[in-house]
């Protein structure tokens, strides 16, 4: 999906971060090698870099560029946290930007790193709600939840009724879970099966750990299958559905999964059908002003980059942080950036808001669902 100019962007960063001695320098703490989590950290850094490109361009913020730090946990969550305080003792970074991942996101806030150093930590790609809330987190994304009851309330409407959840293996995903049966219990459906798939490096194991698991999920007879996991794990739940039962059952992904990844893994016909529940507007969808300066800022600065929702979330997350930075800017610390964001209050990028105060701190409530079409097209 992403092209040898960002590998070679991307692996630079580091020598950028410590050749510039007046740059605003943020941190993102992910894995863009291990399977499950790297398109969604390479996404949310090329949407960083796209925007930050423009703003750079134009003289940056008082005279200083911002530019982003790339940090690899390997998507173990202890060395998200280890990372996270070496980033906050050994370099000048600011803040934290898009780590990725719901089970390194709970560690981090877990282990109080984050408020110990007023560190604020933007735009971080899960949608769990305890999370989301969780002090200085700014979340740009519905969360999980809010997908979810669209996907029961969409599965309604083409008459599923027996249902299965395939989820990433984190104790976390117990609150989906729970959601998940009320919603479909409440007009008397069923969620046949909640079973666990654990995330490894090797992604041969990894296409195991999925067979079992679909396995396991078609002896209850569904009739749809909600997965959530980023990376390969949609991919090869789709294409061990489609291999042992074709298209009888329909299946929903979650945001954390990427349409673009999908066809180019499991290719059109295995795609065509698939329901996906998105955080973010449709990021060709030109008539939402935010999506049409992306789109522009995409064509300028990241042409050879394809245009998806993961590098859209980026892109929204790095816009709300150059908020908090301009506001910030005339005493620019870590306090006063925390400080700016939790009093940004109702913020519009332009056709989607999030909403920082006193009283909690919500990102967007957009859920849109969308559609894998027989041409490869995602669709509302």
């Amino acid at each position: 999906m992403f092209s040898k100019a960002f590998f070679i962007a991307l692996f630079s960063l580091s020598a950028s971060v410590a050749a510039g001695a007046d740059d605003i320098v943020i941190t993102q703490v992910a894995s863009a090698t291990h399977p499950v989590s790297r398109e969604n950290a390479k996404g949310a850094a090329v949407g960083f870099e796209a925007f930050f490109a423009r703003i750079n361009a134009s003289g940056g913020v008082n005279g200083r560029k911002v530019v982003l730090d790339v940090r690899d946990d390997h998507f173990i969550p202890p060395q998200t946290v280890s990372l996270v305080k070496e980033t906050i003792s050994g370099s000048k970074s600011l803040a934290l930007f898009a780590t990725v991942g719901t089970a390194n996101l709970a560690e981090l806030i877990k282990s109080g790193t984050l408020t110990a150093n007023d560190m604020a930590l933007v735009g971080p790609i899960s949608g769990l709600p305890v999370l989301l809330g969780a002090p200085n987190v700014f979340p740009v994304r519905a969360s999980y939840i809010d997908e979810l009851r669209q996907i029961v309330k969409h599965s309604r409407t083409i008459l599923r009724k027996r249902a299965v959840f395939l989820h990433l293996d984190t104790p976390l995903a117990a609150d989906l879970t729970k959601e998940l049966a009320i919603g479909m219990e409440e007009d008397g459906r069923q969620l046949l099966d909640s079973i666990a798939i654990a995330p490894v490096s090797d992604t041969g194991q990894m296409k195991q750990n999925v067979l079992k698991a679909v396995g396991k999920a078609l002896i209850s007879s569904p009739d749809m299958c909600v997965v959530f996991g980023p990376g390969s794990i949609g991919p090869a739940v789709i294409d061990a559905m489609r291999e042992k039962i074709g298209q009888r059952v329909t299946i929903y992904l979650m945001s954390s999964s990427s349409a673009d990844d999908i066809i180019r893994m499991s290719g059109v016909q295995n795609a065509n059908g698939v329901i996906i529940s998105q955080a973010l507007p449709l990021p060709t969808d030109a008539g939402n002003r935010s999506v049409r300066q992306y789109l522009a800022d995409m064509k300028r600065y990241a042409p050879k980059e394809q245009v998806s929702h993961l590098t859209l979330e980026g892109y929204l997350g790095a816009r709300i942080l150059y908020e908090g930075i301009k506001r910030a800017s005339s005493n620019l610390t870590r306090t006063s950036l925390l400080a700016s964001l939790n009093s940004l209050g109702k913020f519009d990028i332009g056709d989607f808001e999030v909403n920082y105060s006193a009283n909690g701190k919500h990102g967007s409530t957009l859920v849109d669902m969308t559609l894998i079409n027989k041409s490869g097209y995602l669709v509302h």
